[in-house]
């Protein structure tokens, strides 16, 4: 694995290992690697940010901040985010083979992980990839037509091309890894087609994010329930013959649809993660990352964490009461109040809910629930025992037939 010594910088400030929180214990940390980009993506949230990479220093003594800080929790993880993280490649060579030793010396794992746009995945980073057991996670917005409008390069020109290329190296190492793409507005109508052209590719983990900030008229949700309903016919189409994809918008009906009242928290933000940038300062998450210092950050790894202001955030969030229609919503199952860190962005307060996210959540799971019940309806085994396990014994009559039994909550199947 190589000597490390000698390899981290020298720099004026030390790291202080008494800046960890004393309330949680944080396991995974997103690294702000690099905010340098190839890409020009029009709803980047990141906007004008300094390109400024994580100096060597800071990401080394990030590592070691985070064993500490993660106290008794002994599988840890570390992701790296931009910008495009293969804009400080070199760092992450080094990074890796030194965080997981140095991990266990503690008698900790630690995984890596990259959120990628795919266009600079050379052979040499899958390999590398593929020998420290790191992950990736694919982020591009899908049809040809959608990525290049959405994400063209810095020089204004096409990236489709790039992204596929890199999508088959990707795929061949990691075939179940996550296709993340943002939608908005102007293609919503699309977004059965661009389901339909990440199954080309050879997804079978999928998940479409919509950009809330964008203009949603009525039209518009229209084609998007529409769109979504249609997608509901092509996963049980191949559920029917045993494919099985996951798409994160029906795995959180499947997994949440017992739920009576919205959840008390959104996220891991602030909590049992957390993001780290290029001076060291610590977020709750990367989204974060580009509000007031002052005001967001919980501390910097050299200086000290401040846990009355991470304990601010989360009282903040649970004494919120949000919409007074929250309590009834039919999608309060698998909502959690939206993105705290969207809402700071959109409506200006992570508490209060963006009105047009309403609207998409009871969009998916009407859809969920179509898939739900179409499955338990046809008696479909396979699904049962898939995503309702813990019911199977009471789905199943004799010879196995599904019981037509029904749930009390929101009128689902007995499954």
């Amino acid at each position: 694995m190589g000597n490390f010594c000698g390899i981290i910088d020298q720099a004026p400030r030390l790291l202080n290992l008494g800046a960890v929180p004393t309330q949680t214990e944080i396991a995974n940390i997103e690294f702000d690697i690099t905010l340098d980009c190839n890409l020009r993506c029009r709803y980047c949230y990141k906007g004008e940010a300094s390109q400024t990479p994580m100096p060597r220093r800071v990401a080394f003594d990030a590592v070691i901040w985070l064993i500490h800080a993660s106290g008794n929790q002994k599988n840890l993880g570390v992701f790296f985010l931009g910008g495009e993280p293969l804009m400080n490649w070199e760092l992450i060579k080094e990074l890796i083979p030194f965080g997981m030793t140095r991990a266990r010396q503690h008698r900790k794992e630690l995984t890596f992980g990259m959120t990628t746009n795919c266009t600079l995945v050379t052979d040499e980073v899958v390999d590398f990839f593929r020998q420290w057991n790191a992950t990736f996670h694919t982020s591009f917005d899908g049809l040809p037509e959608i990525q290049n409008k959405n994400r063209p390069t810095a020089s204004g020109g096409p990236s489709s091309h790039l992204v596929e290329k890199g999508i088959k190296k990707i795929l061949a190492y990691q075939p179940g890894v996550a296709a993340r793409c943002t939608y908005d507005a102007e293609n919503a109508h699309l977004l059965f087609e661009n389901y339909k052209y990440f199954r080309s590719l050879g997804y079978t983990n999928i998940i479409q994010i919509p950009a809330l900030s964008a203009t949603w008229t009525e039209d518009v949700i229209e084609e998007l329930e529409d769109n979504y309903m249609k997608i509901a016919a092509y996963w049980l189409e191949e559920a029917r013959k045993g494919t099985f994809v996951f798409f994160k918008h029906f795995e959180d009906f499947f997994s949440n649809r017992k739920k009576d009242k919205r959840g008390t928290v959104p996220c891991g933000s602030g909590r049992g993660y957390g993001v780290i940038n290029a001076n060291g300062d610590y977020f709750p998450c990367s989204r974060w990352g580009i509000h007031d210092k002052e005001t967001w950050s919980f501390g910097n790894i050299y200086e000290g964490f401040y846990e009355n202001k991470r304990e601010e955030l989360m009282r903040g969030f649970q004494e919120s009461d949000f919409l007074p229609e929250c309590a009834s919503c039919e999608a309060r199952c698998v909502c959690s109040g939206g993105c705290l860190a969207e809402n700071l962005d959109t409506v200006g307060s992570p508490f209060t809910v963006i009105p047009i996210s309403c609207k998409i959540s009871k969009i998916w799971v009407k859809a969920g629930r179509h898939v739900l019940d179409t499955m338990v309806e046809e008696k479909n085994t396979d699904f049962i025992k898939r995503y309702c396990p813990e019911e199977l014994k009471a789905c199943l009559d004799g010879e196995g037939t599904v019981s037509e039994k029904r749930m009390p909550d929101y009128g689902q199947p007995q499954c």
